[in-house]
């Protein structure tokens, strides 16, 4: 991971935020989306949300992501000029998803027999699962399955995960992003490669659906994500540009 005190931030006048290296061009991007990664970690007691808002660096290392650097307070009662939209991951980023995930997956590999009937852990899960849309998980871990076996085990998997998020919460600090953002009156879209009923149904718990103008599934677009495109496509309904924008993953 790297710390971005790139021209960007010092034209935008944005406190210095560790992003994933190489976020600046994701995959074949070449445009300079800023990308804020990992404040939103189940583990952390703080967010990214506050961290944009309070001048916090924060770590994005996994082992250490928990604990808040801080910098020197910029005042951000009013965004950059050339700021007009954020956007967001939902999984893991608007609300802490992940576990469920993993716990769900967990089961019903052990069920399917993977890895001999033993439990898959979580680095496994953060490694081979986490992110992925689920026909690229069905051929990675059952290169057999046809599609129909593929599909019916990825609609279990949905259908079980629905049933159990109607309890999941937003992350610590959001309301007060959500709050920033409405003052300045900025563009907001979520954009996810989770299927659209978890995404809706994950919006809908935590109270947000109707907050979002635009709702991107990767699914839905030409390439899903760590392909920039469902990004774009999220920039593109806003009328934004990359330099105009901020998205926020885990």
């Amino acid at each position: 991971h790297t710390m971005l005190t790139s021209a960007w931030c010092q034209e935008a006048s944005l406190p210095p935020l560790r992003v994933a290296r190489g976020a600046r061009t994701a995959c074949r991007c070449s445009v300079p989306l800023p990308l804020v990664t990992g404040g939103l970690g189940r583990s952390c007691a703080f967010s990214l949300a506050s961290g944009l808002c309070a001048g916090l660096a924060v770590s994005t290392s996994r082992k250490h992501r928990s604990v808040p650097r801080r910098c020197a307070p910029v005042a951000m009662s009013t965004p950059p000029a050339q700021l007009q939209a954020l956007l967001f991951d939902i999984d893991g980023t608007l609300a802490d998803s992940d576990p469920l995930h993993f716990q769900i997956f967990a089961e019903l590999l052990q069920a399917e027999g993977f890895n001999g009937g033993e439990a898959i852990n979580e680095e496994f899960f953060k490694q081979r699962i986490s992110g992925r849309q689920n026909k690229l998980i069905c051929s990675d871990l059952f290169p057999d399955w046809d599609d129909d076996r593929a599909e019916s085990f990825s609609n279990a998997k949905e259908a079980t995960f629905r049933r159990r998020a109607q309890h999941l919460t937003p992350m610590t600090g959001l309301e007060r992003l959500r709050g920033w953002c409405d003052a300045a009156g900025l563009g907001r879209a979520a954009v996810t490669n989770a299927p659209r009923l978890n995404a809706e149904t994950i919006l809908d718990g935590i109270g947000l659906r109707s907050w979002f103008q635009e709702l991107v599934i990767g699914d839905e677009c030409e390439r899903a994500k760590p392909d920039p495109c469902p990004y774009l496509v999220a920039m593109q309904r806003l009328g934004a540009r990359p330099e105009q924008c901020i998205a926020f993953e885990d």
